[in-house]
């Protein structure tokens, strides 16, 4: 994801302390005395070559990894974009990221409806639609297609009811479930697989079947930890979770 410019204050209300994940790896919403200030572009890097490589456990344990690079920059349906390549056990697919003033853009392929993946302002509490519209059927690109991050095994219900080649569309930014996306804390983590990040925005997304996604976005790094297709049970643990391992370009 490359692009993303804009300023935002983001003010936080109430000290709070919860578990994140495995032992190593704790979340702490911080005091209104901690602000956090800069472009969106800053919690999502989007230099050209820029990348990040995540571990991914699924819950039946296995294991593996999965890198994204910032690409060549493109036209989407008139719209200035730039490539967002994944590479996963020697898979290539591309998806496409947009950087405005207040947002940043994301479609899966270059026939996708255009989902919003972070809006200003990202203060704790406020939220956006994925979608501008009310569509059904999202993400018609051309098949064969499996998501390399949600649900390359199309084994888990997704936010789509696109077929393709006799399997389920699924896709490249990790997600499953609803259309809105709420800032949920700012928070400190500390990642056994990549060690600690500050103030990291942790945004959720609640699907109609009860599962949560959640998502830490770190200044300077971009998504750092998430966590798919979370129930209440399963908490902090889910149908899939990724881990920073590697970022830079």
């Amino acid at each position: 994801m490359r692009k993303w410019f804009a300023v935002a204050l983001l003010t936080m209300t109430m000290a709070t302390v919860f578990l994140i994940g495995c032992t190593d790896e704790s979340g702490t919403n911080l005091s209104t005395s901690s602000a956090l200030t800069g472009s969106v572009t800053d919690y999502f890097p989007m230099d050209a070559g820029y990348s990040t490589t995540y571990e991914v456990t699924r819950s039946d344990g296995l294991i593996e990894q999965v890198t994204f690079i910032i690409g060549d920059p493109v036209t989407i349906n008139g719209t200035p974009a730039v490539e967002w390549r994944v590479y996963n056990n020697g898979n290539v697919t591309t998806s496409y990221l947009q950087a405005t003033n207040d947002a940043i853009y994301y479609w899966d392929t270059d026939r996708s409806t255009r989902e919003t993946i972070l809006r200003l302002p990202l203060t704790l509490g406020s939220s956006w639609s994925r979608f501008a519209t009310t569509e059904t059927t999202r993400g018609t690109g051309g098949g064969p297609y499996t998501d390399i991050i949600t649900d390359p095994w199309n084994k888990y219900d997704l936010d789509t009811t696109t077929v393709i080649n006799n399997g389920t569309l699924g896709k490249n930014f990790p997600t499953l479930g609803s259309e809105i996306m709420t800032v949920q804390g700012i928070e400190n983590l500390n990642l056994e697989t990549s060690g600690g990040f500050t103030d990291a925005i942790h945004i959720t997304t609640t699907s109609s079947m009860g599962r949560t996604n959640h998502y830490w976005f770190a200044e300077s790094v971009g998504l750092v930890k998430y966590i798919i297709g979370a129930t209440d049970a399963s908490y902090p643990n889910g149908e899939k979770t990724g881990r920073i391992v590697q970022y830079g370009k």
